[in-house]
């Protein structure tokens, strides 16, 4: 775009006018530098006119750059305009033979070809396809002028690889007039396509096109030029630095070239030389520079290559990589072995496990690096190590849990619970059988708001056992750290909480014992775990109307720290105020503060709530609880419902619209209908005779629907 100025069809008729129309065709051949006409039908007007005045080589060149533009702006429906044509004989046109497929039937790429002679680099574009084979040649006729026999021959190549790897054959239309098509005075029209640098970005082009079926693309501002084996390996080729300089002058950012070239050569003028030694690393950086990604990005595909490194450095990787087009196909090959050595599945898992956990990785990244193991993937491995085929069957769980979907989590932990006697005669394996029961326990109770004091017998069974084999390795007074143990603890002591004031003594208890086996005040590495089981107690202390000693708990929780504070201590430093209306001197500061940061994530939408209703004037409290309706339905099955209590209390104070309300309400209900979370808890609501009297439930009874830490 740097060199030439835009062209346009009622410009190409003036010109014809004045009699030097060929001074602008250097122009046409950029099909980024069409300017398409603003008003409707005139673009059709102009081109027959200009279709009328013309010679059939000039019409062919303009309705074909056109078409690039078109479909390089729209997609597919660039190709619309031309579908408004009747009578204008297309194929024709164009040069197509008759064994060639409709044109809007066929998947395209616009791609420009670097090219070079004598010294000199330029850039031809080219529209390149993908439709059903056949036995015709990947270009018309006419092409035979402007292709010397190495690029007849690369083009066959292309054609050949193409339909290796697809069920598609090559199409191929080059924006240029052919050699023995001249101008007036005598001038050859430059360049001709020669030699076997073709190759490459026709083929790139053409799996674009094919991959995206029903769609059309452009390379964006990247560029390729390699001449191609049989195989697929990418061979040298001649003129780089010029195609180099070419692509600068063109605006191009980067140009793939076959990796020899690349070594110790400088990008000319910004242009990121990429070197490739096969098809399948030059698609990947076709794809990943369009991305706007580059050069950097090569190492997520030499990880992906690697069972090696894909195992030690899965988390490493950057989650576009889902959107490369053989990502999935490359990730199943080098995932197959993984799976077939013990050591490099034990440090993969590992690594889903660390991402699993990690709030910051993308729940589709996390679908697409699980999307290939199924139940057959976790009973081979279980041959190899029982442990590793548990923990991947936890993670797989995990992620459907974390998506909301439970019928596939219920199938996970089926396929969990059948392991676990496999696993606990392993040395871990017992900690980590505690572990599934815990999560299970936490997923298929609290997570779907069935609250029940009876505990599951397997988690009954579990605790019995970790407590045995805690009370052997007991040494005197001093109680081992048994962290399994430890965590059920703390999620019984939540199950009591969630189940009302009349647990409250059961609640004390376990957070007690919880404490107790993440190692008291004398191991530090579990300080964390230690104070979230305050957090428990705090809230089921607020649940049970005990004021004063949930401020003691409180002051325990935030370690005498009311700055800097997590977003948990935020909660319940909230809640504690919103309930009894005694906070920090400057909180308010801090809360207006927070409020006009935006907030993101688990538990801000309680925070927001109760900082609501902290807040005494109507403009903090209408952006309190309308952040937080906005949050809630931004998060997980679990969280979305919350949204009713700042719906509530935005209807019960008046500080919004029914109409601004009733959308937002009415989808949360329907949720609540069709979804995953236990429906007789929500009963009340989901019978009332309309979304308004549902809040009024809310307001009546927010803690009925939302128990001990979930308000």
């Amino acid at each position: 775009m740097k060199e030439c100025s835009s062209w346009s069809l009622d410009e190409l008729l003036v010109w014809r006018s004045w009699g030097c129309l060929e001074e602008r065709l250097e122009q046409v051949r950029d099909p980024r530098l069409f300017r398409a006409p603003s008003e409707d039908g005139d673009f059709a007007r102009q081109l027959r006119a200009l279709l009328r005045e013309v010679p059939h080589d000039v019409g062919r060149l303009v309705t074909l750059s056109c078409l690039a533009a078109g479909i390089s702006r729209k997609g597919r429906e660039g190709m619309r305009p031309f579908r408004e044509l009747p009578g204008i004989p297309f194929r024709h046109l164009l040069g197509l033979p008759d064994d060639w497929p409709d044109l809007h039937r066929a998947s395209f790429s616009v791609v420009a070809v670097p090219v070079a002679s004598g010294g000199r680099g330029d850039v031809v574009w080219a529209l390149v396809g993908a439709a059903r084979p056949g036995a015709r040649e990947p270009f018309p006729p006419w092409c035979r002028k402007v292709l010397d026999p190495d690029a007849r021959e690369a083009l066959f190549l292309a054609d050949r690889l193409l339909r290796s790897e697809t069920d598609a054959g090559l199409l191929f239309l080059p924006i240029l007039l052919s050699q023995t098509e001249a101008s007036s005075d005598g001038r050859a029209v430059p360049p001709r396509l020669y030699g076997p640098s073709l190759a490459l970005p026709v083929l790139l082009g053409a799996l674009g096109a094919q991959q995206r079926t029903g769609a059309a693309w452009d390379s964006g501002d990247v560029i390729a030029t390699g001449a191609l084996d049989d195989a697929g390996r990418i061979l040298p080729v001649a003129g780089v630095d010029a195609k180099a300089e070419a692509a600068a002058r063109f605006g191009f950012r980067a140009m793939i070239v076959p990796a020899e070239a690349a070594r110790g050569r400088k990008a000319a003028k910004r242009v990121a030389l990429l070197g490739a030694g096969d098809l399948q690393t030059a698609s990947y950086l076709w794809e990943a520079c369009r991305q706007g990604r580059g050069s950097r990005r090569l190492k997520d595909l030499e990880r992906l290559r690697s069972p090696e490194d894909l195992a030690a450095g899965v988390h490493r990787m950057d989650p576009r990589m889902a959107g490369w087009s053989r990502f999935a196909r490359t990730y199943r090959e080098t995932l197959g072995r993984i799976w077939s050595d013990a050591e490099h599945a034990d440090s993969f898992v590992k690594q889903l496990e660390r991402m699993g956990r990690d709030p910051r990785v993308p729940d589709h990244w996390l679908t697409a690096l699980l999307a290939p193991v199924d139940e057959s993937v976790v009973a081979g491995l279980t041959k190899i190590s029982a442990v590793t085929a548990f923990r991947l069957a936890q993670c797989a769980w995990a992620v459907a849990t974390r998506k909301g979907d439970p019928q596939e989590a219920g199938r996970w932990a089926a396929c969990c619970e059948s392991l676990c006697d496999s696993v606990v005669v392993f040395d871990r394996g017992l900690a980590l059988v505690g572990d599934f029961w815990n999560r299970r326990f936490i997923t298929e109770r609290h997570a779907l708001y069935r609250f029940d004091p009876k505990l599951p017998k397997p988690v009954e069974e579990i605790v019995r056992r970790l407590e045995s084999c805690r009370d052997v390795q007991r040494v005197g007074e001093k109680v081992p750290v048994i962290p399994a143990l430890a965590k059920l603890y703390g999620t019984i002591a939540q199950n009591y909480g969630f189940c009302g004031p009349d647990y409250l003594a059961e609640t004390r208890r376990y957070v007690d014992l919880a404490s107790e086996a993440f190692g008291g005040d004398g191991v530090a590495e579990f300080q964390n775990d230690r104070r979230r089981q305050l957090h428990y107690l705090l809230h089921a202390l607020l649940d049970a109307g005990r004021p004063e000693e949930a401020e003691g708990v409180l002051q325990r929780y935030l370690g005498g720290n009311e700055s800097g504070l997590s977003p948990y201590e935020h909660a319940a430093l909230a809640r504690f105020g919103a309930e009894t209306g005694r906070f920090p001197p400057g909180y308010l500061a801090v809360c207006r503060s927070l409020l006009r940061k935006g907030l993101e994530g688990h538990p801000w939408q309680l925070w927001l709530w109760n900082v609501g209703r902290l807040l005494t004037d109507s403009q903090g409290k209408r952006l309190a609880w309308e952040q937080g309706l906005r949050l809630c339905s931004r998060l997980g099955p679990t969280a979305r419902p919350m949204g009713l209590l700042h719906a509530a209390w935005l209807w019960g104070e008046g500080l919004a619209s029914p109409e601004a309300l009733r959308a937002a309400v009415e989808e949360i209900l329907a949720d609540l209908e069709s979804g995953p979370l236990w429906k007789d808890h929500f009963r009340p609501l989901l019978t009332a005779r309309s979304w308004a009297h549902a809040l009024e439930e809310i307001l009546a009874a927010p803690a009925r629907y939302f128990p001990f830490t979930y308000r």
